[in-house]
C-alpha cells in the first residue's frame, strides 16, 4: 500500500509463480464495505456480466447497478457478476460516498456482490444465502473464463486461464469519494 501526494492509495499485489501449481482462478484482492455502499458505477465493459472468454456482447461504457442487482439468480448461488476491461469504478452509499477503484496501468475486473465466495459456494439454494451483512469488491487483475462451451461441463479454454506456475503482479489506485 503506498499513500499518494493526494491522499489516494496505491495498492500493489504480487503472487510469485510456484512451479508445480497449475491454475488459478484469480490474481486479485477482495475486500468488505459497509452493505450501505451499494450503489456501483463504472467505465468499463458492460452492461451485463463478462468474463474475459464472454466478451462479445459487451460494450464500452459507463453503466450503473447495485450490488444486489449485480448478483445473477443462478439454481446453485455461485461467482458471478464480474466486469472486464474496467478503466473505474464508484461503489458508494446514498449520498454518493465511498471508494473509486482506478486503473494504474492495464484495465481490471471487478465484482461487486453482496456474499463472499465462500457464501455462494456454500449455499446449494437462494434461499440458504446469509442476510446481506456487507459489500463484497474484489479487484482482479485478471479472472480465468467461464468455459463451458456445451452443457456437458467443458472446460475453460487454455488462453483464457491464468497460469499459477509464472509470476503475476498489477496495481491499482483506491480514492476516497
Amino acid at each position: 500500500y503506498q499513500p499518494l501526494p493526494d491522499g489516494a492509495v496505491r495498492v500493489t499485489l504480487k503472487l510469485p509463480g510456484v512451479p508445480g501449481m497449475g491454475p488459478v482462478p484469480s490474481v486479485g484482492l477482495s475486500m468488505r464495505l459497509p452493505k450501505a455502499f451499494h450503489r456501483v458505477k463504472w467505465y468499463g465493459l458492460g452492461p451485463e456480466e463478462n468474463y474475459i472468454d464472454r466478451l462479445h456482447g459487451a460494450r464500452l461504457g459507463v453503466y450503473e447497478t447495485t450490488s444486489e442487482a449485480n448478483l445473477t439468480r443462478y439454481i446453485v448461488p455461485q461467482e458471478c457478476g464480474n466486469r472486464a476491461g474496467v478503466r473505474w469504478m464508484n461503489v458508494t452509499n446514498e449520498e454518493g460516498e465511498g471508494l473509486r477503484i482506478e486503473m494504474d496501468g492495464a484495465p481490471l475486473e471487478v465484482t461487486v456482490l453482496p456474499y463472499t465466495a465462500s457464501e455462494l459456494a456454500s449455499a446449494m439454494h437462494p434461499d440458504e444465502l446469509p442476510p446481506v451483512s456487507y459489500t463484497v469488491v474484489d479487484v482482479a487483475m485478471k479472472r480465468m473464463g467461464v468455459g463451458g462451451d456445451d452443457g456437458w461441463g467443458a472446460r475453460t479454454h487454455p488462453e483464457f486461464t491464468i497460469s499459477g506456475d509464472e509470476a503475476h503482479a498489477f496495481s491499482f489506485i483506491l480514492r476516497a469519494i
